[in-house]
């Protein structure tokens, strides 16, 4: 796919997108994420949170990546924040139901990690609620890939430690 000037390349632009996102559909915020809207969104303000860097899915991270997992929260709740204070018919912002999730293996279509942002969640249709509620085994919320990325990094820690422990004295 050609890469789109000016803005961050995505190395492996998500299959599934009816064309190729242009600049003016992104909303930043650096080299490391880009933001975009999602194509069939489930509720007023629906969007993605891509890495650059091209990471397979939530399941496909590893401990190493927890920085990256940490900016993308960051990025979609200050872009959400940003598009809840311009909605004049939304209401207190601080009250708006929000969901952010991953989709989890096996279901996705798109073979890059994304983290969407939703809001309001309790607005969204039928499908949308399955995938808010978890009702089937679709999606996952970050906390529980950080808490997972958090439990390998410590595996290897104590793992790293019992090597060190079990090298033979000199």
């Amino acid at each position: 796919m050609p890469n789109i000037p000016s803005i961050p390349s995505i190395p492996s632009m998500p299959k599934g997108l009816p064309s190729i996102p242009t600049k003016a559909d992104f909303m930043g915020p650096d080299e490391e994420i880009v933001v975009f809207e999602d194509i069939k969104p489930a509720t007023k303000h629906h969007f993605l949170v891509v890495t650059n860097e091209h990471i397979r899915d939530a399941k496909a991270m590893v401990s190493s990546q927890i920085r990256i997992l940490d900016r993308m929260i960051e990025v979609a709740n200050q872009v959400l924040a940003e598009k809840l204070n311009q909605d004049a018919g939304i209401g207190d912002p601080t009250q708006v139901q929000r969901l952010l999730g991953f989709h989890w293996p096996p279901f996705h279509m798109v073979n890059h990690l994304h983290l969407h942002v939703l809001a309001p969640a309790d607005q969204m249709g039928f499908f949308a609620r399955l995938f808010k509620h978890n009702l089937i085994k679709c999606s996952t919320l970050p906390d529980y890939v950080r808490d997972r990325l958090m439990q390998m990094k410590s595996t290897e820690e104590a793992g790293a430690g019992n090597a060190i422990n079990s090298q033979p004295d000199q």
